[in-house]
């Protein structure tokens, strides 16, 4: 009797366990896991949490309602990594829109925002749709390349090969695309890791929202709002964020604000709470950050931008002629762009009628030196591949880091350590 009701126990087991397998394979995994000699750093300045003690950070901050009475919002938009079609991208979510907000906050909030092409990163980054690290975008951004922003290169949800025109493009009324020559991109100067509440409080408040990895739980895809506690104890890496931020409830709650990849109509639109300082979900385990490369892109156009340097400008000035037979800049290979905005910078403001020598437009300067794209910072070596995209080669789902395509992708891409 003994022996049948061991037996029997035996069995329940064995079907309690294999239900709760087969509910965590429902829970895709797109976060892949570093080695061991993928762990690199690069720091420059001392660590926030090591210049402020945890006693003296606030007990709310939130990088979406900064300034005077808490107008200011240095965050940007909310994305949804899921459209047009399902591609698990959240690493390169996570680490472009928080690269974004901190380019925001470097630049007090001007207009206009700049946001970091996930795309792009999926095209050519330490990662594509099957999955990826969002601290290996930090180090890859470090490495001599960059990023385009999100006007040239628009979210897909496919992994394309790293070409010219996957990093930068524009098309015609004809449908035709071509690449842009030389486009602007972002970098990082250094980059690294947190964990913990202190030294995750402190890195944000001091410059700006992180990445972090986490587990995914049912619970959590059904999340509305409010701020979730896992009850699970689930810690399994499987997706990643960026905390923007935390608070306190009246009654002494503490919670994290991150801003999740699932578009505005999950959660608190597109973001979420968790309590904090407990290891909710594994968020405090292992989170990433990097300091955004000075860049006069955006810099050297505010009085541009702003119409301080505003001149009239004429067809001939943009190598067309007068009676309309323009050859369009990008209908020609050979012909260069004229720097409509640029070229007034060569105007005193002074000067009410400058003296202007009409010369043909392929001799008139694209950018100043100042806001040179074809210098170091923002030239990148430009990779052809002639490899079949992911989706062709599997039909069934698999983890990324089982994927011999996206292993070749890594290597392709300098996914190794900095010695």
């Amino acid at each position: 009797m003994q022996f049948h009701s061991l037996a029997a126990a035996f069995v329940v087991c064995s079907v309690l366990v294999s239900v709760g397998w087969a509910l965590e394979d429902e829970i895709p995994v797109h976060y892949v896991p570093l080695k061991p000699e993928e762990r690199t750093e690069v720091v420059i300045d001392p660590r926030p949490h090591e210049l402020i003690q945890m006693s003296e950070l606030p007990d709310t901050f939130d990088w979406r309602r900064t300034g005077a009475n808490n107008q200011e919002n240095l965050t940007t938009p909310p994305r949804n990594q899921h459209i047009p079609q399902y591609c698990g991208a959240c690493w390169a979510f996570s680490s472009t829109s928080a690269l974004s907000d901190r380019i925001k906050i470097l630049r007090k909030g001007q207009w206009p925002d700049v946001v970091l092409a996930p795309q792009m990163v999926v095209n050519c980054g330490p990662g594509s749709c099957k999955g990826g690290n969002s601290h290996m975008v930090y180090k890859w951004m470090h490495e001599d390349k960059g990023v385009t922003d999100e006007t040239c290169q628009p979210y897909q949800a496919k992994s394309h090969n790293c070409d010219a025109e996957h990093q930068c493009k524009d098309c015609q009324h004809n449908g035709k695309c071509n690449a842009i020559k030389n486009p602007a991109k972002y970098r990082v100067e250094q980059y690294g890791f947190v964990k913990g509440e202190h030294e995750m409080m402190a890195e944000i408040m001091q410059r700006g929202p992180i990445s972090c990895r986490q587990a995914v739980t049912k619970a959590f895809f059904a999340y509305k709002g409010g701020i979730f506690k896992d009850t699970s104890g689930d810690t399994k890496p499987r997706h990643a964020t960026a905390v923007v931020g935390w608070g306190k409830t009246p009654t002494g709650e503490k919670y994290w604000i991150a801003r999740n990849s699932w578009g505005t109509y999950w959660g608190e639109q597109g973001y979420f709470k968790v309590v904090r300082g407990i290891n909710q979900l594994g968020i405090e385990d292992e989170c990433s950050w990097g300091v955004p490369k000075a860049t006069g892109v955006i810099e050297k156009s505010e009085d541009r931008l702003m119409g301080k340097y505003d001149r009239l400008v004429t067809n001939q000035d943009l190598g067309a002629s007068i009676d309309g037979e323009e050859s369009l800049v990008q209908e020609s290979d050979s012909a260069t762009p004229t720097a409509v905005v640029d070229a007034s910078e060569n105007v005193s403001p002074e000067d009410s009628q400058p003296e202007r020598k009409q010369e043909p437009a392929v001799e008139q300067p694209v950018v100043d030196d100042a806001d040179d794209h074809t210098s170091d910072f923002y030239s990148t070596p430009l990779e052809s591949s002639s490899d079949e995209t992911d989706e062709e080669h599997h039909d069934g789902p698999m983890l990324a880091d089982e994927d011999p395509d996206f292993r070749r992708q890594q290597r392709q891409d300098g996914v190794q350590a900095v010695l």
